[in-house]
């Protein structure tokens, strides 16, 4: 048998050259984990910083021709009733609080808010309506406002982050329509999770909703027609005066659901 033994200054110096290449490959593994990392740690704080969970909205310069079309989309089914100004929603879900000045709603894990105001919006929620769900909020940071014309009406949109300390974030997307009156309509949705794209949808639902109570002559009634969403439409007859929705009752904002076929002219504000 012959053996063939390898010189051992040589073996030592492929032993140190297989322990280099390991050693760089190890370096350039955890090299490179850490820049993946670090990337993923700032772009998140500047997904975060900048509000880039929020969808972009697109709003008008100027009102389009033709008064708003108004939508009634499947399961929006309880007509809630502006306290002093005359105006009607539709909204979806579980009534949770009805305010002489808002009402709050509980659908698909979310609150849902429709509110007669003359204050800011971020003043409202932080002042109001976050206290009444049992929020502590420690600061609010507010993104992507505009405001122009959406569905020929003079709207500002905002999107605002609540930190609640140690308890996380409330992420909310406010619809609020721009009234001449000194008071406005604040459509709002607030979500703990951040992903809010259906939180905006809803809030766009309850916007294209909006109708406005025009005074009618007495004897004299108008029908307004309206496009319905889904595959259950609802119905709005005797133009502004009677709503009837789908055969559900209504809800105005400032009292409790009132029987099938109330008049509107019967509703009375606080």
């Amino acid at each position: 048998m012959k053996v063939n033994l390898k010189d051992n200054k040589k073996w030592a110096a492929e032993e140190r050259r297989r322990i280099k290449r390991r050693g760089i490959i190890l370096t350039s593994v955890i090299l490179l984990s850490a820049a993946v990392f670090t990337g993923m740690v700032r772009y998140r704080c500047w997904y975060l910083e900048n509000g880039r969970y929020y969808p972009h909205i697109i709003l008008e310069d100027m009102p389009a021709t033709g008064e708003p079309v108004v939508y009634a989309y499947e399961g929006f089914d309880n007509v809630v009733k502006s306290p002093s100004l005359p105006f009607t929603m539709l909204m979806a879900g579980e009534v949770l609080s009805d305010h002489e000045e808002y009402c709050i709603f509980w659908y698909q894990d979310t609150y849902y808010v429709i509110a007669e105001t003359e204050a800011e919006t971020v003043c409202m929620l932080k002042d109001l309506i976050l206290p009444a769900l049992g929020a502590d909020v420690t600061g609010s940071t507010c993104f992507n406002v505009q405001e122009g014309y959406l569905n020929s009406r003079h709207v500002e949109i905002e999107c605002i982050t609540f930190a609640l300390g140690d308890r996380g974030n409330l992420y909310s997307v406010n619809y609020r329509l721009l009234l001449p009156t000194g008071r406005d309509i604040v459509i709002e949705g607030i979500s703990a999770d951040m992903n809010v794209d259906e939180v905006c949808r809803n809030v766009e639902k309850i916007f294209y909703s909006i109708r406005e109570i025009v005074p009618q002559k007495e004897g004299k009634t108008t029908v307004i027609d309206f496009e319905a969403v889904g595959d259950e439409p609802a119905d709005s007859i005797i133009g502004n005066i009677t709503v009837h929705v789908d055969g559900n009752g209504e809800f105005p904002m400032d009292q409790d659901f009132l029987p099938e076929g109330t008049l509107q002219s019967e509703i009375q504000s606080n």
